[in-house]
């Protein structure tokens, strides 16, 4: 609802300027008395420093901005003045990981989120009070959730509800030429209580010129390939998960045709 009479609002908006830290305060008060403060100063033309305040005195959020956009770390705050939450900005879009934290002193870890550039992408983890981990999923840049992982409090046992653990492969761009080199990255999907390896190759004309091997930890594998001639290359990914728990052993393996002027699509 839009505000055609801020006099019947009774907002009063008081200007303070306190040498001391060199922060410009605003004080309003609303009509029903509740006071919103916020703090602010510039290093520049374009940056400006804000800090918001609960009525009760206690910091609410700080943050920057850059050219009226929020960048870097934005800290949030409960009344209680514990963290409740850090958000990463790029350009005033969400870029990186953000934090979102339980209600307690000790800071326990209530979600981690990433972004890439305001949307949503990659590993996200939901925590139980006490930084044990009570959901892990993947989500793919068509925002779906391609694999997750729900684990006992208790037991630390697993459900995972995914056919599949490489939940998705994509390039840092769609059409490639020849010279340039391609980047690709994997998002595999590693539960607890799982080892799981990540064998690649590279083919052109059938004929490997670069194998690796690798042990996944981070669940994102970064590969890089120069595209010297103009000819079909190949990528093959085999995935080895090994369930120690159960003692059995899985199988994946993908292919994929690369040559240059094709226009890529996220695998």
């Amino acid at each position: 609802m839009k505000i055609k009479n801020l006099t019947l609002l009774s907002i009063l908006t008081i200007l303070i300027y306190n040498c001391n830290d060199d922060y410009k305060t605003e004080k309003h008060i609303m009509g029903n008395g509740v006071k919103v403060i916020s703090k602010s100063h510039k290093d520049s033309t374009n940056i400006q420093h804000i800090k918001i305040y609960y009525e009760n005195g206690e910091l609410e959020k700080q943050y920057t901005l850059i050219d009226d956009l929020k960048n870097g770390i934005e800290k949030v705050f409960y009344k209680s003045s514990n963290i409740q939450s850090l958000y990463n900005y790029t350009a005033g879009e969400f870029n990186g990981e953000q934090r979102k934290y339980f209600d307690s002193n000790n800071n326990n870890i209530k979600e981690i989120l990433n972004y890439e550039f305001g949307q949503i992408i990659g590993n996200q983890y939901k925590f139980y009070d006490g930084n044990k981990i009570e959901q892990h999923g993947i989500v793919n840049p068509k925002n779906q959730v391609f694999n997750k992982v729900t684990y006992d409090e208790n037991t630390n046992q697993t459900k995972i509800h995914s056919l599949t653990f490489k939940a998705f492969g994509d390039f840092d761009k769609k059409i490639y030429k020849v010279g340039d080199t391609i980047k690709y990255r994997a998002f595999i999907f590693k539960p607890n209580n799982y080892e799981i390896k990540y064998l690649s190759s590279f083919y052109k004309n059938e004929i490997p010129i670069r194998l690796s091997e690798k042990k996944i930890n981070n669940d994102i594998v970064n590969q890089s390939l120069i595209l010297s001639e103009k000819e079909k290359y190949r990528l093959v990914e085999k995935i080895e998960i090994i369930d120690k728990m159960n003692d059995t052993t899985y199988i994946e393996n993908y292919s994929l045709i690369i040559s240059p002027n094709t226009d890529f699509t996220n695998l």
